[in-house]
């Protein structure tokens, strides 16, 4: 890799260090300020406000607030049970479809610049061997959930489909469901 690649990737590390340091920090009060900013969405825009900050709080790779959130949120403000659950199933789907093409597609190139090829290929296999399970895991559970790591290591998209985007609707309907009878 020559210098100058190296230097950049230094320089980013570094900042993305200080970052995720910063992040766990002030864990609270981003966690409060997001969780305020959806609320007042939600409040102003209703579904459409749903499907744009489940699509977003699902494609990006942030470990800060589930896509339950808006869902609560709108639960709260009095947004139809069903409405809301279609809303929110199909803009998870859209997401998760959405970042497993991007990995698939650039997710080689991209790599490629962080990790040999040699490491690149026993990933795939990696993802190919035990990829099915932990994708499912973490689809069901409230771990941040990146479908795009997925794609860039070339799952199968039936598998993908199976793995990860029927338990990630399982996890909306079932955490949908304790929070309709919680709200």
């Amino acid at each position: 890799m020559p210098k100058k690649t190296k230097l950049i990737f230094g320089i980013f590390g570094i900042l993305l260090m200080v970052l995720l340091i910063y992040s766990v920090v002030n864990y609270g009060i981003l966690h409060k300020t997001i969780n305020d900013e959806v609320n007042f969405y939600i409040q102003q825009y209703g579904l459409i406000a749903v499907f744009i900050l489940v699509f977003l709080l699902e494609i990006s790779p942030q470990p800060f607030v589930s896509g339950l959130v808006p869902l609560a949120s709108g639960m709260a403000f009095g947004i139809p049970d069903a409405s809301i659950l279609v809303i929110a199933v199909t803009s998870v789907v859209v997401a998760s479809f959405s970042a497993y093409a991007f990995g698939y597609i650039y997710g080689e190139y991209v790599t490629s610049r962080l990790i040999s090829k040699k490491k690149y290929h026993e990933y795939v296999e990696l993802v190919k061997k035990h990829g099915n399970f932990a994708l499912a895991a973490i689809a069901f559970t409230p771990i941040p959930y990146f479908p795009s790591l997925v794609g860039a290591f070339k799952m199968d998209i039936k598998d993908f489909f199976i793995f990860g985007i029927f338990f990630r609707i399982l996890h909306y309907l079932v955490f949908g469901y304790i929070l309709t009878v919680l709200i």
